[in-house]
């Protein structure tokens, strides 16, 4: 098993190279374009038929945040949802915002715990860790993914192919949090 705390990367295109994504793929990937942003590392391998890889880490507060915001969303039913389009955040409302004392870890508990109440389908994953899930509830968009929470981020390493299902989506996954 690899420790959770293995992970301590911030630049997520240095935890997979093109030909490690061209090999899981089983195809050419376009060069990816990473993306750093105040809080985000993300990096996302395409080819042209649709496949993808796509690794993320969320850093420290910036975690927590997306937490709190599903965690508010799934306290009020069993939807969730983004909006974009404002440079401002709209502010959590006080119970919520008291939550940013709990760790990421925690909150992440708290958001998986919600999900499988709504009737998310989300395990663990010792092989990763004790801190690492995967989704296996279809969403709008088909993709499997392994989430891994290390010290203050949270890693994503998700997978899609329109010619698969969920559960072989989840098992590249693992293959891309291998690699």
């Amino acid at each position: 098993a690899i420790p959770a705390m293995a992970l301590t990367e911030t630049d997520a295109c240095i935890l997979l190279d093109e030909a490690k994504a061209s090999t899981i793929l089983g195809e050419a990937v376009i060069p990816p374009t990473p993306v750093n942003a105040p809080g985000y590392s993300t990096c996302q391998f395409f080819t042209s038929t649709g496949k993808g890889i796509y690794i993320t880490i969320t850093l420290g507060e910036q975690a927590k945040r997306n937490f709190l915001n599903e965690v508010a969303q799934y306290q009020k039913g069993c939807s969730v949802g983004y909006s974009g389009g404002t440079n401002t955040a709209t502010p959590f409302p006080p119970e919520v915002e008291a939550l940013m004392s709990k760790s990421v870890l925690e909150l992440f508990q708290m958001d998986i715990q919600m999900q499988g109440n709504c009737g998310g389908k989300i395990e663990p994953v010792p092989e990763f860790g004790p801190n690492a899930y995967a989704y296996l509830t279809p969403t709008g968009f088909q993709i499997g993914t392994v989430a891994i929470v290390s010290g203050d981020n949270f890693y994503s390493f998700a997978y899609a192919d329109p010619g698969m299902d969920i559960v072989q989506m989840v098992e590249k996954a693992k293959e891309v949090t291998r690699a």
